[in-house]
């Protein structure tokens, strides 16, 4: 769990790389990190739909897994749409 993750958490070294580059871009907006938290986000929504525990957390929707599951998706698709939507100067 540790080195791959588990079905509700991503690896250490991942979230190490995301909280990065979100400091990077709090810190001082770089034109190259953007993209790169943006095509992180995308990966992180192809992840999370890949887990058989996301398939079943939507079709037999609980209280605990399932808003979990779909914060996570939705944070994840709003880290790509941000980061990769945005125009090249």
């Amino acid at each position: 769990m540790w080195t791959i993750g588990s079905g509700l958490a991503t690896p250490w070294r991942t979230l190490a790389v995301n909280a990065a580059g979100i400091a990077l871009l709090v810190a001082r907006p770089r034109p190259r990190v953007t993209p790169a938290v943006g095509w992180l986000g995308a990966l992180s929504i192809f992840g999370i739909s890949w887990e058989r525990s996301t398939r079943e957390s939507f079709r037999h929707p609980d209280r605990e897994t399932t808003p979990l599951i779909a914060s996570g998706l939705a944070l994840s698709i709003a880290m790509a749409l941000l980061g990769l939507g945005q125009k090249r100067r």
